[in-house]
């Protein structure tokens, strides 16, 4: 633990969590991310190098799973999930654009948990490049 008291520890940044998986599989979950000690995460970010493909984001925090809507994506250009404080692209709870997380019934703010685990699937079959993508996080 650096910085900080005993009670309320200081996370330490990790090296980002990465996904580069070649030919992924339609509607098959890949993991970006899956730790069980307390995390807290900054951002979200996931890319697929074929055009016209849609990619989902799900995330797991202590149990509870939330589902970004399918997002269109551009070959190799980040689709940002999660930034601090926001979803980006694709809702996670409520319809809408951009739903600021703080306040928003049944979710955390900011993004932690004792357990966190982020997948991403692609759902159409477009092509076969590869799916990509980075969580920025720390721990405590």
């Amino acid at each position: 633990m650096r910085g900080g008291c005993k009670t309320h520890p200081v996370p330490e940044q990790q090296a980002d969590a990465t996904l580069d998986q070649a030919a992924p599989v339609q509607s098959t979950y890949y993991t970006l991310l899956d730790t069980t000690k307390n995390a807290r995460i900054y951002s979200i970010m996931v890319l697929i190098q074929t055009t016209n493909e849609t990619l989902q984001v799900k995330i797991t925090v202590d149990g509870e799973i939330w589902i970004s809507t399918a997002t269109a994506c551009v070959a190799a250009t980040p689709n940002y999930y999660y930034k601090t404080g926001h979803v980006v692209q694709g809702s996670l709870v409520t319809a809408g654009a951009i739903p600021y997380l703080d306040g928003v019934v049944g979710f955390r703010y900011p993004l932690e948990g004792r357990s966190i685990k982020v997948e991403v699937q692609k759902t159409t079959v477009a092509g076969a490049g590869n799916l990509q993508g980075r969580v920025v996080y720390a721990k405590w």
